[in-house]
């Protein structure tokens, strides 16, 4: 028995000397050592959650002192001694990639949630993957008919005689595979992402044809010049055509193909060998005027926000088309004209104003591709076929793969690419009368083109009225300079008419045209402030609450980064006397500045500041804490739980309430090829039998978003909630973690056949005055987000499903098995 005791104790001992080694400035390696002295150390409870805890301390001191590669190497170190902990290799993978070091962040990350799969970790996962390999990879090589056109038209080629291929922006090297599949003896692929070019060489390995094909991790542009015809190419393959056809520097990298890497007629000996050839020859571009209030609340302010009244507020992407309307043929920064969109599956969907129009031809296969004729402003005159409201006009593309075939990018057309969106500006809506414009089917309308060697522009002139000439100007706006936008103007009393233009996201633009969400929130704010007040009973028993004592003043903190509060009270008149509010800045957003500029006369009742900078006191103060939690995407916003607990209990009320309520998780179990395309590749059929699936490491399992109601997809169950979480009583919890880390499980009904590849989850926020928010109602600012399970589950109806949902710092996962 007092051996027993002793064991105890030098075990005890020996635990906390690797704890203790931790927290000193003794060297790391020691604590290694204690692990491999007594490796069953592992096995005690929260010895892993200490070990890790400890690291991250340590580390955290020696990036202070500027040591990071002395905190990369102690969590290289652990994962030695503790290779098979997930946390630990979570934590490790983390940090790498905060340290730029993404390839092996990805790496670690995937092996920690082979470990378990916590939700925060696919999230980690999935944002450091994303940083390696674009999204829209998965998208491009699960789209068959686009792989069949490319590899129909390598074999036509090869069989006139090409046999050197370059491919330039190779991604994967597939189209580099194809080409050898096809016949070509030799193919040098170039790719600029180094981490690109190794998973194309390790898939090329893996398909047998590394002899083949030479893998170079540079822009083709980056190329030195062949020395002779023999080190020249016959032929070019690329794809690297974004929405905008011109986004991706297409047409300076085939001039500089033809000038530098392509072979020289001149030089040829054997007349019989075929001329030189870029695979697409060519492109055309059509666009089309259309109506969409999707589009519309993206990109210009149409709801009435009398806090913003006299500020022209538009998005960052009509900011980008106004740089280039001007005489400025350089657009400022790397913003370009456009956003794009899949216009099949746009919420609320759209309409047409005139039929699609022909307005470029590129042609590739020569070495000026960019003649006089694309490099002069035209004005092409359209005939309207629908009457309705201009929001935007679109754009898409025929590649002309050879002389015999074509992909396009239309909205009709399923494929890989989606549509450029150049938004109209809020200039362009409205007359001399401040209405809004509306086209008929008697007008015509003149769009403005321009084409730069990287992007194309287009927007509304004129629209002119069927015999008259210009019976409906609109007014032409003033091109103002970039400087001078960023600079804005303070109102004054002497110069209020004077319109300011505000540019924001249109994620921040879409809330603002809430008109529904800022109204209730509005109406929530009132209701509170009433009762905190004035100890309203009716508001007491609507929300099952007591307030203690009434206060004379209420104090508001704003969490959601954008001063939504504010700008929900179309009026100050009821609430200033009692109400001082605080709100939280987010970096570099300029909304915040405009609602201070805009109501200099309430700016004594606002204190506009950093939560870091705010003092201890104020926060005291707070009574009501109005939060901003669902993002815009369909997944709750990083920490916004957190930050309510934590600055909720910082306040000396009795209670403090928060905007919303409480929140409630749906789900519905779902079969949707579209989701699973979307996030990996699908086997090798796509890819005609070319194995390229080394890329499902990199594959995604959140889809942010989506958009339900037009998503192809086949509903597999009822509707079900997951989770409910009373954020009213979260500032009250004693122990928070126990809504931050939740776990359940549900059994259900399958109601239709087939095979749940996702679940797709929406929100239900309660408002202080009773209302329910849907986010999955079509007429709010909101989108859904969809987990994409790993193993789809065939069902047939009445068949039982158990769902296991996760929750972990606002990230949500789920695993499916059919009983």
């Amino acid at each position: 028995m007092q051996d027993a005791t002793q064991y105890q104790q030098a075990d005890t001992a020996l635990h906390m000397r690797m704890i203790w080694l931790l927290h000193t400035n003794e060297r790391v390696c020691s604590f290694p050592a204690c692990l491999n002295i007594k490796p069953t150390l592992k096995e005690k409870s929260n010895v892993e959650e200490r070990f890790v805890d400890c690291l991250k301390s340590w580390t955290t001191e020696l990036v202070s002192l500027s040591r990071t590669e002395n905190a990369v190497w102690c969590y290289e170190q652990a994962c030695e001694v503790w290779p098979e902990s997930g946390s630990t290799l979570h934590s490790t993978g983390k940090f790498l990639f905060q340290s730029g070091h993404p390839e092996e962040a990805v790496t670690l990350l995937h092996k920690a949630v082979q470990v378990k799969a916590q939700p925060d970790w696919l999230w980690d996962l999935q944002n450091a993957s994303s940083s390696l390999v674009e999204r829209w990879h998965f998208r491009m090589l699960n789209d068959r008919k686009r792989n069949q056109g490319y590899y129909d038209a390598l074999q036509r080629a090869v069989r006139k005689g090409h046999q050197k291929v370059l491919d330039i922006g190779s991604g994967t090297g597939l189209l580099s595979m194809l080409a050898i599949k096809a016949g070509a003896s030799r193919v040098t692929a170039c790719e600029m992402s180094t981490a690109m070019c190794d998973l194309a060489q390790a898939i090329i390995t893996q398909n047998n044809m590394e002899e083949h094909i030479v893998m170079k991790n540079l822009k083709s542009t980056d190329m030195e010049p062949a020395s002779s015809s023999h080190d020249r190419f016959s032929l070019v393959v690329t794809e690297i055509a974004d929405a905008g056809l011109l986004g991706e520097e297409i047409i300076p990298t085939l001039q500089h193909a033809w000038s530098h890497l392509l072979e020289e007629n001149k030089s040829r000996e054997d007349n019989n060998l075929p001329p030189k050839q870029i695979i697409p020859a060519g492109a055309s571009v059509f666009i089309q005027l259309i109506e969409s209030d999707y589009i519309m609340k993206q990109h210009r302010k149409v709801n009435a926000v009398d806090i913003l009244r006299g500020v022209n507020v538009t998005s960052k992407s009509v900011q980008a088309t106004l740089d280039v309307s001007s005489s400025s043929s350089i657009i400022d920064g790397d913003t370009e004209p456009y956003s794009s969109e899949n216009l099949s599956q746009l919420p609320g969907g759209w309409k047409p104003l005139t039929s699609p129009s022909l307005v470029y031809k590129f042609n590739f296969c020569q070495s000026e591709v960019l003649d006089q004729d694309h490099q002069t402003d035209s004005v092409l005159s359209l005939p309207i076929v629908c009457s309705g409201r201009p929001d935007a006009i679109i754009s898409w593309f025929e590649l002309h793969l050879d002389e015999e075939s074509s992909l396009s990018s239309s909205p009709a057309s399923g494929s890989c690419w989606e549509q450029a969106v150049y938004p109209l500006r809020a200039e362009h809506y409205q007359d001399k009368n401040r209405t809004v414009l509306e086209v008929t089917q008697e007008d015509m309308v003149d769009i403005v083109c321009r084409c730069h060697p990287t992007w194309m522009s287009f927007r509304v002139k004129d629209v002119k009225s069927k015999g008259q000439e210009y019976s409906k100007p609109l007014r032409k706006p003033k091109i103002m300079e970039h400087e001078d936008l960023k600079s804005k103007y303070r109102v004054t009393e002497a110069d209020s008419r004077m319109e300011r233009s505000l540019n924001i996201s249109s994620n921040k633009l879409s809330i603002l045209n809430d008109g529904k969400y800022l109204n209730h929130l509005r109406e929530s704010m009132q209701s509170l402030t009433s009762m905190a007040t004035q100890g309203d009973k009716s508001v007491e028993e609507k929300l099952s609450v007591k307030i203690p004592n009434p206060i004379s003043k209420v104090t508001v903190l704003d969490l959601s980064g954008m001063g939504i509060s504010f700008l929900a009270l179309k009026s100050m008149d009821i609430l200033k006397n009692q109400l001082v509010g605080i709100i939280s800045q987010s970096d570099g957003e300029d909304l915040v500045e405009e609602i201070f500029k805009s109501r200099e006369e309430d700016l004594q009742y606002f204190k506009r500041c950093t939560l870091e900078g705010t003092e201890i006191s104020t926060l005291e103060d707070v009574s009501i804490i109005v939060a901003d939690p669902v993002e815009t995407g369909g997944i709750l916003q990083a920490n916004a739980l957190e930050d309510i607990y934590v600055y909720g209990t910082r306040s000396s009320h009795g209670s403090v309430f928060t905007i919303p309520g409480c929140l409630k998780v749906h789900a519905v179990c779902v079969e949707s090829e579209e989701l699973v395309r979307n996030t990996r590749v699908i086997g090798s059929d796509p890819t005609l039998g070319v194995n390229v699936e080394k890329i499902n490491k990199f594959k995604t399992y959140t889809q942010l978003d989506v958009f339900l109601p037009t998503l192809p997809h086949r509903a597999l169950s009822d509707p079900f909630t997951t989770f409910s979480i009373d954020i009213n009583q979260l500032v009250k919890c004693k122990n928070p973690m126990e809504v931050f880390i939740q776990d359940r499980e549900f059994t259900l009904e399958a109601t239709a056949s087939g095979r749940i590849s996702a679940i797709v989850y929406w929100f239900e926020m309660t408002m202080s005055s009773g209302v329910c928010l849907n986010t999955l109602d079509e007429d709010n600012h909101w989108m859904q987000a969809a987990f994409v399970i790993d193993k789809e589950v065939l069902v047939q109806p009445g068949d039982k499903i158990q769902v296991t949902a996760h929750f972990r710092n606002n990230s949500l996962s789920f695993v499916v098995r059919k009983y």
